[in-house]
């Protein structure tokens, strides 16, 4: 049986060298080796994944934690913070090549950060296995107001 998790990618600060990752238990909040994540990573379970804006290392980290989990048989669906909930439906568009990317980028309205740095996450999940690409966010209306006067 194919055990699956759900890898979120939250835009976060690190607080490590640019190219560098540490792995902590979420339960423990203990640091932890890369290669206890297979041990860790129950179906269902949550990996989170932080990274700087537009920082190839970690666009490269993140596809090979990706392609690590792949290897150890964890079907991978992957949330992205940084693409609205609302814009779902275009997000699947995409993945079923019903969009291009020039029309999916203008659909989600992508501005700033080269889209280079997210397509193969994005596209890494095997949608015929039941994998999803999930759009997070909240809309910037929502998060602009809570930024400025809080919850």
């Amino acid at each position: 049986m194919k055990k699956y998790s759900f890898v979120l990618f939250i835009s976060a600060f690190l607080l490590t060298k640019l190219s560098f990752a540490q792995f902590y238990n979420g339960l423990t909040l203990q640091e932890t080796k890369i290669q206890r994540l297979a041990d860790l990573l129950e179906p269902g379970a949550i990996l989170i994944i932080g990274e700087l804006h537009g920082v190839q290392s970690h666009r490269d980290q993140h596809m090979q934690i990706l392609n690590l989990l792949r290897f150890w048989d964890r079907g991978v669906s992957v949330g992205l913070e940084f693409l609205n909930y609302t814009d779902q439906n275009f997000v699947e568009e995409y993945r079923k090549n019903n969009l291009s990317e020039e029309q999916f980028l203008k659909a989600v309205k992508w501005g700033g950060i080269d889209f280079k740095y997210y397509r193969d996450q994005l596209n890494f999940p095997i949608i015929e296995n039941g994998e999803k690409s999930v759009a997070l966010n909240l809309s910037r209306t929502i998060t602009s107001k809570i930024s400025k006067s809080g919850l």
